[in-house]
């Protein structure tokens, strides 16, 4: 192993196998990584494409305030142990916070997104992707931070008001009721 520190014959760094995951455990016949010199994969929650990957940068960056007072409830799993991520992207789409293993989005929105035909075109994406979208008004999260945090951990355990901003990935794509429902002529 030219280049590689070992101990003992075996190498610090695991060598791929031919084969991808596991392998019969031997070093690879060929050289140590599949890439070419100096490239590099991204593993977790990357995405292909560098100009959404810039783009997300950018929006992380250039956070509102009501993103930044959310962020920091949600962060680190602080909201009963919830992972949540910010600036995920979804297809074409860059969610301002996303639980991924509740398959919840989290968007927050500004006075431009009233009556939004955009919106609804990419609430419509995301429910298609399986994704269920809560909305919120930026000042709704700048004046009652506690209210929006509480209405995060009942859509989370599955009980959302009516009264929200929600579209569950289950409605119809028509936006009414239930995908897996049965109507009663089915019955």
């Amino acid at each position: 192993m030219v280049g590689r520190a070992s101990i003992a014959g075996l190498p610090l760094t695991p060598a791929f196998s031919p084969e991808g995951r596991g392998g019969d455990g031997a070093p690879a016949a060929q050289s140590a990584s599949p890439l070419p010199s100096g490239e590099r994969v991204r593993v977790r929650g990357s995405h292909g494409d560098p100009r959404i990957l810039k783009r997300v940068r950018a929006l992380r960056s250039a956070a509102t305030d009501a993103e930044k007072m959310l962020w920091w409830r949600l962060r680190d799993r602080r909201l009963d142990g919830f992972k949540f991520v910010r600036q995920y992207a979804i297809g074409p789409y860059c969610a301002d916070f996303v639980c991924r293993d509740e398959m919840l989005v989290v968007e927050l929105d500004g006075g431009q997104h009233s009556d939004s035909v955009s919106d609804a075109r990419r609430t419509r994406y995301l429910n298609e992707q399986g994704f269920s979208v809560l909305r919120f008004w930026n000042n709704e999260v700048l004046g009652n931070i506690d209210g929006v945090q509480q209405a995060l951990l009942l859509t989370l355990r599955h009980c959302p008001s009516p009264d929200w901003r929600f579209a569950p990935a289950t409605l119809s794509p028509e936006g009414r009721g239930d995908l897996t429902a049965t109507s009663v002529k089915d019955r």
